[in-house]
């Protein structure tokens, strides 16, 4: 009986080398080079399990010439919003804010209507209706040049009444939102997001590799678009997202930021469980989103600029991180995500398709316009850019690069939507999963 205990708490204790060593680092290379070898993505990726690095690999720096550096840094996007929320509910455990606490009193000269009634809480979890500042009369790009707080708040004004009322709650992802808790993580600590960022997380945790805006960073990789070859993407001036979507970092520096507050080195357990959404209920909760993979339930953020995309996602039950940051990408990040997660738990992936075939512009041309199906109130754009047409969704949106893969016929870079043009009946068939939708093209008058 003292042998069997004695091999079983062995079993216990080896369990987590075990699964370690089974996790197939083969097929994440295989998955990658995929990729890569189609010259269709450039980033950085790494899982961990329990503190431990079990896959960390560049991808895609030699298609575009990137320089070499160690680790490399990317914008990481909305991931930012994970730690304005952590300065929020530090003032929060500090006893200097409460989140029923009323927004207006932070804004007297932010003129919309309800605001009276919005609370912390409210920003904090994308109930409280606000539109999203960042677009300006449905342009995505008016962020390129440094705006002034005054000129951001005007035009949070100018978008006016928000969503919905107070006594509803639905969710709508505004950066307006955690623009204004940046705001008052400012008042609240009479420091700047920037010094405030530095002195409550990077320098509390010892992040060696995170950056805000306003720092001088050795290097910072590039954005790029692919057209008919990759080229260097104009970014947002990221002064015009400070607290929304402005820092930088390394996938390394994110999993030890995750590590940290999840060891409530940072917030306090009460806290962070208010920041996590509640399983099957909420997609968001106070600062992160949910995703759930085969009854696997994983926390965390994603973020995107202009022209890159980031990922942090966490297991708390096995203490799995998935982290990574892409820079150039035409495929679906998420594609990448679930085949990580396919491997991590021996379960079916597909590799991407990305045969396509050649097109001219003058073919291209006879796809341009609009199209609309009436009943669903459904309206897509097709335009060209540099020879490649895009789906250009409406409102601020980035446009989809679209993949020529038979005669009229287009994919999504997901690879889960497509579109069959007619020229001649002026129709486009879109057919996602089993669902097929007539479009017809609206002529211009």
């Amino acid at each position: 009986m003292k042998n069997k205990w004695s091999l079983s708490l062995i079993l216990l204790l080896l369990a987590p080398m075990m699964w370690a060593q089974n996790f197939n680092t083969t097929k994440a290379d295989e998955y990658i080079q995929h990729i890569t070898s189609h010259q269709r993505g450039i980033g950085s990726v790494a899982i961990y399990k329990n503190n431990k690095v079990l896959y960390a690999r560049d991808f895609g720096q030699e298609i575009v010439g990137e320089r070499e550096q160690t680790p490399h840094l990317y914008r990481i996007g909305s991931i930012t919003k994970m730690f304005t929320a952590v300065l929020i509910y530090q003032l929060v455990d500090e006893g200097k804010l409460k989140l029923d606490d009323r927004v207006a009193p932070y804004f007297p000269t932010l003129n919309i209507p309800n605001l009276f009634t919005l609370k912390i809480s409210d920003l904090l979890s994308h109930t409280s209706g606000l539109d999203d500042y960042t677009c300006k009369d449905d342009d995505f790009y008016w962020l390129r040049t440094p705006q002034s707080q005054e000129d951001i708040i005007d035009n949070i004004v100018q978008q006016g009444t928000p969503h919905y009322g107070i006594k509803k709650k639905n969710f709508f992802f505004s950066n307006t939102g955690y623009y204004l808790l940046a705001r008052i993580v400012e008042q609240k600590r009479n420091l700047s997001y920037d010094e405030a960022v530095k002195k409550y997380i990077i320098q509390k945790i010892k992040l060696q590799h995170t950056y805000t805006a306003s720092d001088e960073v050795p290097y910072i990789v590039q954005s790029y678009q692919l057209f008919d070859q990759w080229e260097v993407m104009d970014e947002m001036s990221f002064e015009n997202t400070n607290g929304v979507n402005d820092l930088i970092s390394s996938v390394e520096d994110l999993a030890k930021f995750n590590q940290a507050l999840f060891a409530h080195k940072l917030v306090s357990k009460n806290s962070l469980a208010q920041m996590k959404p509640v399983p099957y209920k909420e997609k968001y909760g106070r600062g992160m989103m949910y995703y759930l993979y085969k009854k696997k339930n994983f926390v965390g953020h994603t973020g995107g600029t202009f022209g890159s995309f980031s990922l942090l996602y966490y297991n708390e039950a096995e203490k799995i991180t998935i982290v990574y940051a892409i820079n150039g990408a035409a495929f679906s990040h998420y594609q990448l995500f679930d085949a990580l997660l396919a491997i991590l738990y021996n379960k079916k992936y597909t590799l991407p398709e990305f045969e396509t075939i050649a097109v001219t512009h003058e073919q291209l041309q006879t796809y341009v316009g609009t199209y609309r199906q009436a009943q669903l109130d459904l309206a897509i754009e097709f335009v060209i850019e540099k020879n490649k047409l895009f789906l250009k969704p409406s409102g601020c949106n980035r446009y989809a690069l679209l993949d020529a893969i038979g005669d009229n016929t287009f994919r999504s870079p997901e690879g889960t939507v497509t579109y069959s043009f007619n020229p001649a009946n002026k129709q486009v068939i879109v057919q996602q999963l089993k669902a097929n939708f007539v479009l017809n093209k609206i002529e211009k008058e």
